[in-house]
Order: C-alpha cells, then structure tokens, then sequence
C-alpha cells in the first residue's frame, strides 16, 4: 500500500501501531492472522505457501487509522462539518458514519487500498459485495457526474446487489425506504435495466455478462465508467473478461485512483 496515507505515522513500528489501535480493530487484526494460520491450512487446493507466508504490515496497520483533515481546517471546522469533511474522502468513515456499519479489518483494508485496480479475493460470506457496494454507493455520492458500472455474471446477483442497496440506506436509521434513498442523493432507483440515478449527476449502471447465455458481455460493450465493478468473476467466461477488459481500456481516467 502507497505511503502517503497518514504521514505522520510512517516509521512506526508494527508494535507501536497495532498498540495504538482500538480494541476492536486489535481483534480484527487477531483474527485476520488466526484465519491465515489455523483456519486456512486445513482447507483444501490451497497454495499452503502463500498461506503461511501471510503477513500484515506496519504500512498495512496505518490503514486501520482514520484520515486526518489538515490542521488549518481541525480549528476552523465544526464537528458536523469535520465528520462530512472525512465522508467525502475516506469511504470507510462515510460508511461508519452514514451508513452505520462498522467494517471489518479486512474490508477497511479493501477499501483504503489506494491501488487502481483491485482484486478481493475472500471466502464465501465474508462480504466481498458489501464492501464494493459500499464503495459504489460512496463514490457516486460524493463526487458529481460519475458514472459506475457493475457486471455480474447472473441477473440474480445484480438483484441481490440492488436489494443491499436498500438495505444500507435503511441501516442508516432513516424511513421509509423513499425517504432513505432521498437523503443518499438518489433520484430514482430502476431495476431491468439496472440503473441508479444521483441528484448530482452521477449514476450507478449494472449489467449480466451473460455467462450462462453465451452473451459473452456484450450487454456491456460501448460502456465507459470512472469505476468498474466486477462481481463473482470467478464464474464468468474467458469472452466476459474480454469485454470488460476493452471496456476498462477506454475508461476515463479522471479518478485514475479508483
């Protein structure tokens, strides 16, 4: 991970900064190493090397610490203000604050991950699909006119993906369910064709890459987006990836950091 994220702990230690963690997050990092080294070498076809060579890093720990704003903005700002301040650049403290959930570890990880592209590659249940949709939710929130496109290998994972977009803005505390989804920005909410409308312009697009049809991700093709999604690539064929590879060459790359 890059190191520009939280400067001022750079050069400290593993202990120092697993220390200065939060119980909670001590227990997160606990569990992520008790997985690697008891859970996962019982499992079959797994590479045992790559498995027992796991490790986190000091530079991995500074991702568990929240961002800071500047200290010109830390006297000025309200509270309110600093919270909406942070919302709008870490998705991690929009989804704790906003959304009221509280990320594992890993998924914090995943999230603040500055890499252009990534790859989650996690178990069943471990909320692979709720840290993208977090993701989506927060990037089409937060900067105006983006747009975002979601492929899946079947119509029944987009549904889904679509149902836990209701789910999130109602755990936030507001209802109805039109009334959430009104205080998150969002216009209007479409299934078949998937679409998700922003006040600001932005918009969320999801898509089958017709791996049981053989449509070979033509629905996708012509398709730009500043964010891609992927969902259960494992399931798809060599022909989707082809499609959603030509489609990545020609996005716009006006948030290259996403």
């Amino acid at each position: 991970m890059a190191s520009e994220y939280r400067p001022d702990l750079i050069g400290k230690s593993f202990k120092e900064l697993y220390d200065g963690l939060p119980q909670d997050l001590k227990d997160g990092v606990d569990r992520v190493f008790w997985c690697f080294k008891t859970k996962l070498p019982s499992m079959q076809g797994l590479d045992m090397k790559e498995v027992l060579d796991f490790d986190l890093t000091a530079d991995d720990l500074r991702y568990l610490y929240d961002p800071l704003l500047p200290s010109e903005l830390e006297d000025t700002l309200t509270e309110e203000d600093k919270t909406l301040a942070l919302a709008s650049i870490d998705p991690v403290m929009f989804v704790r604050s906003f959304l009221n959930y509280q990320p594992r570890v890993y998924q914090i990880l995943m999230m603040r991950s500055p890499e252009r592209v990534k790859s989650y590659r996690c178990g069943r249940r471990a909320g692979k699909s709720t840290c993208m949709t977090w993701e989506a939710i927060w990037f089409a929130y937060v900067n105006p006119g983006v747009r975002i496109i979601i492929v899946a290998p079947l119509e029944a994972q987009i549904k889904l993906l679509w149902d836990m977009v209701d789910e999130m803005v109602l755990h936030s505390g507001i209802k109805p369910l039109k009334s959430a989804l009104a205080a998150f920005g969002v216009a209007s909410k479409i299934r078949k064709p998937w679409e998700l409308h922003f006040n600001n312009g932005s918009r969320i697009k999801a898509f089958t890459s017709g791996a049981r049809s053989g449509g070979k991700a033509d629905s996708v093709r012509g398709n730009e987006a500043h964010m891609i999604i992927v969902d259960e690539m494992d399931l798809m064929m060599p022909d989707d990836l082809n499609a959603i590879t030509a489609m990545m060459q020609k996005t716009s790359d006006e948030f290259s950091g996403e």
